[in-house]
């Protein structure tokens, strides 16, 4: 009996997950090798926000050396209930990767360049026939060279409140996350429980004014479900709670500081010896599951509802003066799978979110300062060919995602909107070269087109063109992102299997100039290769 226990607990708290090796806030988001099932489960996920990233491909990378996608309560909506009846086999990979990004084309809180190291690994395993396990860990430590403006994590969230000062030297980003999933089933019942924790330190590595941030993040996912009929019926709660400390530390050189708040020009400050800034966060959110089959295929539809309050200080007291960002929205969504025939398996996953937002500030007179209504809709699908007794295997994949963000600044009536839509392809082919190697290949193309309205940039002042313009042109400008990976697998035991996955992702605007003409030109490359081991 103790022994079944410690292993339980050694699975719990060493397996871990793929390495997510770049920020939000680095403009180009550095996906893992694997597809977007391998995450959405995580408890660590943000709520009732939809952070502005730069158009990309969207492709998952040699995904033929991973499992088949994934669908379920669990897997599609992160409902842990369900992962006993999702999980059949036992998985634990080990990985190390480097992340290389760069480029003019950038928004102006994006950091010029970005070396990124990370390690981590994933497990998971059914224990017995009534409960299993699934754990993941990450560490990774970032270098921006030139930094980022931005003393967020997030530089682009839905809310308008932003920290930024006038330095851009050097900066170090390092990460730790522990998350955990144990999933229990007694007859038509199921109860499961996600647990996270990640935590960052963000710091100069050699400046005169001296940037130390610190950010917690936990987060907790309980579900619960039950089989009626041919028909699985779930529930799940969620709480994930985010504190995020910024300091501001004058050494050597002079600073300013600007506390971005929408469109309206903010003030530039000087820090006089210290700045002091503490954001937190609360994300509640419900959501309801439905799963089953019609015939060989399976379906899962579900709803999530969710709220967030961000709390901004600048004082250290018991009461401080607080500015306010509340907001709320919807996610609802499904997926589809199908096998066609013995080699054969369609996938089909959409997803549609919905929030709105409002913020004030605590010495400002009017109730509401800012709003923000957004809709984000976005779907996939792909045909997979397993590899047969020819070794050859292919998959190919189509995403569409459409943006629509109305974002209004009440303190000087005016707003922007941007309508965004990305269409995407990708083909990847498998080969095994021998019984025991095989190699895969992925290109995928995407085109990014958008209608917008903003503000001409004589209208404001001078934080608004430095800031917040170029970001505009960036979005409303068409752009095309391409990726290109290669993967290896080398099987070197009955259970064993080493792999190596190099990934590049170019994206570069159309025409030379955006319609604001404060846009960047050039273009934005991501560099990512990862290696690991996996057994089964």
């Amino acid at each position: 009996m103790g022994r079944t226990l410690m292993l339980r607990l050694v699975m719990l708290l060493s397996l871990a997950g793929p390495a997510v090796l770049a920020s939000q806030s680095n403009g180009l988001p550095a996906e893992s090798a694997r597809s977007r099932w391998f995450d959405r489960w995580s408890a660590l996920s943000p709520r009732a926000d939809l952070p502005r990233l730069l158009s990309h491909a969207g492709a998952a990378a040699a995904s033929l050396l991973w499992p088949a996608p994934r669908i379920g309560s669990f897997w599609t909506a992160g409902n842990p209930a369900g992962f006993r009846a999702e999980v059949h086999d036992t998985l634990t990979d080990f990985s190390i990767g480097l992340l290389n990004q760069s480029g003019s084309y950038r928004r102006p809180l994006d950091p010029g360049k970005s070396r990124s190291f990370g390690a981590s690994a994933i497990g998971w395993r059914p224990m017995d026939l009534r409960f299993a396990l699934l754990g993941r860990v990450v560490v990774d430590q970032e270098r921006f060279d030139p930094g980022s403006r931005a003393d967020v994590t997030e530089a682009y969230p839905t809310s308008p409140f932003v920290t930024i000062d006038t330095s851009s030297t050097a900066t170090r980003r390092t990460r730790a996350r522990l998350e955990g999933v144990g999933s229990w089933r007694f007859g038509a019942t199921a109860i499961g429980l996600t647990v996270g924790y990640e935590t960052r330190a963000h710091e100069t590595i050699a400046s005169g004014l001296v940037r130390r941030t610190r950010q917690v993040v936990p987060g907790a996912v309980l579900g619960v479900a039950r089989r009626l009929g041919g028909v699985e019926i779930g529930g799940y709660g969620r709480y994930r709670l985010r504190a995020e400390t910024i300091r501001l530390l004058e050494r050597a050189a002079n600073g300013q500081v600007i506390e971005l708040r929408g469109l309206k020009e903010a003030p530039i400050l000087d820090i006089l010896n210290a700045y002091y800034r503490r954001i937190e966060e609360k994300a509640p959110s419900a959501g309801l599951t439905a799963s089953g089959s019609l015939g060989r295929a399976r379906w899962i539809l579900f709803g999530e509802r969710a709220w967030l309050e961000e709390r901004l200080t600048g004082q250290e007291s018991s009461d401080p003066a607080t500015d306010r960002w509340n907001a709320d929205g919807w996610v609802v969504g499904g997926a589809f799978q199908r096998p066609l025939g013995r080699r054969r398996l369609l996938t089909v996953d959409g997803r549609y979110t919905t929030l709105t937002g409002s913020g004030d500030l605590v010495f400002d007179s009017a109730a509401v300062i800012f709003r923000a209504t957004e809709r984000a809709l976005g779907g996939s699908a792909e045909v997979r060919w397993a590899p047969d007794s020819t070794h050859w295997g292919l998959v190919l994949g189509v995403a569409i995602r459409s943006e629509r963000r109305l974002r209004n600044d009440l303190a000087v009536s005016l707003g922007s909107r941007v309508n965004g839509l990305t269409i995407g392809a990708s083909v990847e082919v498998g080969r095994a070269l021998s019984p025991d190697v095989y190699l895969s290949g992925t290109v995928a193309a995407a085109n990014y087109s958008a209608t917008s309205a903003f503000p001409a940039p004589g209208v404001l002042g001078v934080v608004y063109r430095t800031f917040t313009l170029p970001e505009l042109d960036v979005a409303a400008r068409q752009a095309r992102p391409l990726l290109g990976a290669l993967g290896l697998r080398w099987r070197v035991g009955s259970a064993a299997s080493l792999w190596l996955v190099a990934r590049g992702e170019r994206l570069a605007p159309v025409g030379a100039r955006g319609p604001s003409g404060f846009g960047p030109v050039g273009t934005r490359t991501t560099g990512t290769i990862e290696a690991g081991v996996t057994l089964r």
